[in-house]
């Protein structure tokens, strides 16, 4: 069965909260279980976007990797240093994307947003319900 997105960002946030990169997590930091937040939801957009799903295992863990690397040089000016643990890091992450599309065919794209078009607002986001007009195209 697929994973909800929130659910996949939880199991992103946790591997890296698990493996800590940055080594921020200490544990008299009151927000270590939050530190990597962003850096999960960058992570997941990015794969998301990508469509790293439907890409053959050896690519997907080379974009995988890049993707990583971005992320923290976004959110903390440098990428991770450690080459091997980037690897391991991009590949647990991947991992886990790829186990929550089991049914992936092809045929149906992986993150497009059906749920946040629902327009039932069940992705937590407006979306446009099928037949109806964007705003602004009319």
């Amino acid at each position: 069965m697929r994973k909800s997105r929130p659910q996949l960002l939880e199991e992103f946030t946790r591997l890296l909260f698990e493996r800590d990169p940055m080594g921020i997590c200490y544990p008299d930091n009151p927000d270590r279980e939050t530190e990597y937040d962003v850096e999960a939801l960058s992570i997941l957009a990015r794969f998301t976007e990508s469509h790293i799903v439907e890409m053959d295992r050896e690519n997907a863990e080379v974009l995988a990797y890049n993707i990583v690397q971005s992320a923290f040089t976004f959110w903390f000016t440098h990428p991770l240093h450690d080459e091997a643990k980037t690897h391991e890091l991009a590949n647990a992450l991947l991992d886990a994307y790829v186990a929550a599309y089991p049914e992936q065919d092809g045929e149906d794209e992986v993150g497009s947003g059906h749920e946040e078009r629902s327009g039932d607002g069940s992705g937590g986001l407006p979306g446009i319900a099928p037949g109806e007009t964007p705003p602004g195209s009319g």
